[in-house]
């Protein structure tokens, strides 16, 4: 029994990291945006128009609950005639079309097919997007403006 408490004190001390320590992450202060999220369904119709590039990423439930830095190039493109294209390392990954529905005077967006990235609540504020599936079922992953 100690050598098991040893061993797993022992791989969680050589799993740490010092670095991701001082390191600063956005996606913690998106929440506290100053700007102020887009709430009207014209202005983030247009908003949401044109690129995103994926930062960052935080699962509450997973083993690692801090965020993380973007291990893979993510651009996601919005277009005015409603479609968009998600593409990761440079292959487009998912194609299809996008919408802003009103439910209870909030505002969503909505995908068919619903696209890996973008599988929660879409927010705007600013030069950041953040797609949030937390504390439900996923991850957030943080995007900012590209164009």
């Amino acid at each position: 029994m100690r050598l098991s408490v040893l061993f797993l004190v022992l791989f969680g001390l050589a799993c740490s990291s010092d670095n991701e320590k001082d390191e600063i992450f956005e996606i913690n202060s998106f929440y506290n945006c100053e700007e102020g999220l887009i709430e009207d369904a014209s202005l983030l119709e247009s908003e949401l128009t044109g690129k995103w590039k994926w930062i960052e990423s935080n699962c509450s439930f997973c083993l690692d609950p801090r965020p993380t830095k973007a291990d893979k190039l993510v651009m996601a493109q919005f277009k005015l005639d409603m479609t968009y294209s998600l593409m990761e390392d440079s292959k487009i990954i998912s194609e299809g079309v996008w919408s802003i529905d009103e439910s209870e005077s909030i505002f969503y967006v909505s995908f068919d097919p619903r696209p890996a990235y973008l599988d929660g609540s879409i927010q705007i504020c600013g030069n950041q997007l953040i797609s949030d599936a937390r504390p439900w079922d996923g991850g957030a992953y943080l995007f900012v403006r590209e164009d």
